[in-house]
């Protein structure tokens, strides 16, 4: 076999796995997003990513506008307006041919204003973000489920999440 001939072959067995995939989560969050307001909620999101292999994929994720959320500040029933999103890197283990783990690190941005009766404060923030995750895999379709925080340590979230490979 020459050399070019197992170069393709390397390649395209590298490549084999390669597929896009999105999907859509329910999260719980709990942050202190601006100083001395702590906030716990809910919220949905998304994720769009390109898996090059079983080990390794790239994930554009997020939350979209929050507008009027109710959420727990402190005991007080707010509103939150805002919105995040994150760009990480997820590298995977397969434990079965169902089951992978996974761990989670990128960069977090987000942008949140918080209002109660005639007050508003708002504030936004870049952060790194990191996390462990399993992913149960149903043919073209996965089911996640994942624990995430950020660096600088004042927010944190789960997630479930159902997605399609594509």
């Amino acid at each position: 076999m020459n050399k070019y001939a197992l170069a393709l072959l390397v390649v395209a067995s590298s490549t084999a796995h390669a597929d896009f995939y999105g999907g859509l989560s329910a999260n719980r969050f709990d942050a202190e997003i601006i100083e001395d307001i702590k906030v716990q909620g809910s919220s949905w999101g998304g994720e769009i990513g390109y898996s090059h292999n079983p080990y390794i994929a790239a994930e554009l994720r997020a939350a979209p506008p929050w507008i009027g959320i109710s959420v727990d500040a402190n005991g007080l029933d707010v509103d939150i307006d805002g919105y995040s999103y994150s760009v990480v890197v997820v590298p995977s283990y397969p434990i079965t041919d169902k089951v992978s783990i996974y761990g989670i690190a990128g960069i977090l941005v987000q942008k949140v204003e918080v209002k109660y009766l005639d007050t508003t404060a708002s504030g936004d923030d870049e952060d790194g973000l990191y996390g462990i995750g399993v992913n149960y895999n149903l043919g073209t379709n996965y089911v996640r489920m994942e624990v995430t925080r950020n660096v600088e340590g004042n927010m944190s979230g789960m997630a479930l999440g159902l997605g399609m490979r594509f």
